[in-house]
């Protein structure tokens, strides 16, 4: 991604524009499918509903991961207030990326298995 990719996401951001566009709404759908339409905060587990894809790293500093699926978790609207409020969002950032990295071990496990 140039600088002028980057650019032109930033904009988007501020002004709020990305949210409906194709492509971000195709990454959040996948983040959803990806997560079972279930909030991923510990001890949640809030399905359907008023569900929110939040970026884990955040989009206005990390644009050319804003359509990464890893960068993605799937949280209900009101553990997505919460973090987004408390200073919780750091140590959160920690375990988001865990639990991604671990979805991503079971499906590349099962992969494997279905090669064999």
């Amino acid at each position: 991604m140039d600088k002028k990719e980057k650019k032109r996401i930033k904009e988007q951001v501020i002004d709020g524009s990305i949210y409906k566009k194709k492509r971000y709404i195709q990454w959040r759908t996948r983040v959803f499918r990806r997560d079972r339409y279930e909030c991923q905060m510990p001890g949640c587990g809030a399905r359907g509903g008023h569900l929110q894809a939040h970026h884990i790293k955040m989009k206005y500093y990390f644009p050319e991961l804003i359509f990464h699926v890893s960068n993605g978790i799937t949280l209900c609207w009101k553990c997505h207030k919460e973090i987004h409020q408390d200073d919780t969002h750091k140590k959160l950032v920690r375990k988001f990326r865990k639990i991604i990295r671990d979805k991503k071990k079971v499906k590349d496990g099962k992969k494997r298995s279905k090669k064999d």
